[in-house]
């Protein structure tokens, strides 16, 4: 009986903190929108991979509690022992692949942004650049020559579907 009393309790401290963890993990909310706050989330996340690990040791410890009581228990126990053994082990499960999935969303979102930011870098890089080819262009004096003049056209009609493309970019990334 005792041993029953001490399942009891454990079962219900194990299920109310599975409860809270899937109300941390469904109710999340939405990936941050800058590195700073995903790299919190992240942290936030790893602290509840972390208290997860303590509670896996409080689950294994129930499920062990079950165990003993299922190999001494009446034929007619049986079956409630195992429903609470399999209870712990799929809300367990359920809240486990939650979590995974969690951390693997925040990762991803993570690299996105550090890839949008390393998109943006360059096409910044680029513009720094295509700015100063510019204004050194403006320095020098136009060609009197026709094919010359005609080549220095060709080459800003280029430059300008450079400038459109890498627009373009920016408004993907923008998105």
């Amino acid at each position: 009986m005792i041993e029953a009393e001490k399942l009891h309790k454990a079962v219900n401290i194990l299920l109310e903190w599975l409860s809270d963890a899937e109300m941390k993990l469904r109710f999340s909310g939405p990936m941050p929108e800058d590195e700073n706050a995903t790299r919190v989330q992240i942290s936030e996340h790893e602290v509840f991979i972390e208290e997860m690990s303590k509670q896996e040791k409080n689950k294994e410890s129930t499920v062990k509690i079950a165990q003993d009581i299922l190999n001494k228990c009446h034929p007619e126990a049986i079956t409630v022992i195992k429903h609470w053994i399999t209870i712990i082990q799929s809300r367990w499960e359920e809240v486990n692949s939650w979590a995974k999935q969690r951390e693997q969303r925040l990762h991803d979102h993570l690299e996105s942004l550090l890839n949008i930011m390393d998109s943006l870098e360059k096409a910044l890089a680029w513009l720094i650049g295509a700015e100063a080819a510019l204004l050194a262009a403006e320095t020098q004096p136009l060609p009197d020559d026709n094919i010359e003049l005609d080549k220095l056209i060709d080459e800003h009609d280029r430059f300008l579907d450079e400038l459109e493309k890498k627009g373009l970019d920016v408004d993907k990334i923008a998105k």
